[in-house]
């Protein structure tokens, strides 16, 4: 059991140990972060590059592009950088245009094809009230045929009720 307090008494000295030391590199980076912070800000503040390029992208491509180019002048790189993402932003918006235009040749093809069924729609109301309007025209011709057999009906039956009041008043 002493074995055992002894190696837990020894590791926790070694973790200790490695956090003091850790602790002191922090407090150094923190320290060395602080002073970057500084050079920076007074770097900035003499204010060679715009406040739109002072981020880690920009920054990088303008390290790049000096130390792989023999051009030294910063505002015709700048120059250079905003005409790139013009570029970019019209590519982007060209891009959205393509797509709006194809939207509205969608759309056109679906009008027209709403167009198409809304016409046969059209022509197959016309057809039924066509229809409709035959088959009113029959009613009436069936109604006055009605009519007409019910006179001719009617005139028969009083013929033959005046035969017959004929025929029994002679009897």
């Amino acid at each position: 059991m002493s074995d055992f307090k002894k190696n837990y008494n020894w590791i926790v000295r070694q973790y200790q140990e490695r956090g003091a030391a850790l602790e002191q590199q922090r407090q150094y980076l923190v320290k060395r972060r602080k002073e970057a912070a500084e050079l920076s800000k007074d770097l900035y503040d003499i204010n060679i590059i715009p406040s739109r390029f002072r981020n880690i992208y920009p920054i990088a491509y303008l390290y790049d592009y000096f130390s792989t180019s023999r051009e030294d002048d910063l505002d015709k790189i700048i120059q250079t950088m905003l005409l790139e993402k013009i570029i970019e932003q019209l590519k982007s918006v060209i891009g959205k245009m393509n797509e709006a235009l194809e939207n509205q040749r969608e759309q056109i093809a679906l009008l027209s094809e709403s167009n198409e069924i809304a016409e046969r729609s059209r022509m197959d109301n016309i057809n039924h009230l066509l229809a409709i309007e035959r088959n009113q025209e029959k009613r009436e011709d069936y109604e006055r045929m009605t009519v007409a057999n019910s006179l001719v009906t009617n005139f028969i039956l009083a013929d033959m009720q005046r035969q017959v009041s004929d025929i029994q008043y002679r009897l």
